[in-house]
């Protein structure tokens, strides 16, 4: 039975249209390019995003594993304020179950055992 939920999301939101603009900044190309890269990203319905980072940090993360590092730090950050925010409404006697809707992190699924 399902008696909370937490939920949490970094502090860096970004409209669609100006990530796309930073987007094609980076990598450019052909008039005719640029007409399929605006469709494209006009049909995924998004109309933002929240970054783990602000999105003029990226440039310095010059790896995939820098990327997915910072990316770890933030989701861990984010995974234990959801859970605070998600706890905070329960009255703690009985055993939780707690999930991630994220891509997984190592021990990112567990269970929590509160006192009786």
């Amino acid at each position: 039975m399902l008696r909370s939920i937490g939920r949490a999301l970094p502090q860096n939101y970004y409209p669609q249209e100006m990530i796309s603009a930073a987007l094609w900044n980076e990598w450019g190309g052909s008039d005719e390019s640029r007409a399929r890269f605006d469709r494209l990203h006009r049909s995924v319905g998004v109309r933002g995003r929240h970054l783990a980072v602000p999105m003029e940090d990226y440039r310095a993360l010059d790896s995939f594993a820098k990327m997915n590092d910072k990316w770890i730090e933030r989701a861990s950050d984010l995974g234990q304020q959801a859970i605070e925010s998600a706890l905070g409404q329960l009255v703690l006697n009985q055993e939780i179950s707690i999930t991630f809707s994220s891509p997984p992190l190592p021990g990112s699924h567990r269970r929590v055992s509160t006192p009786s």
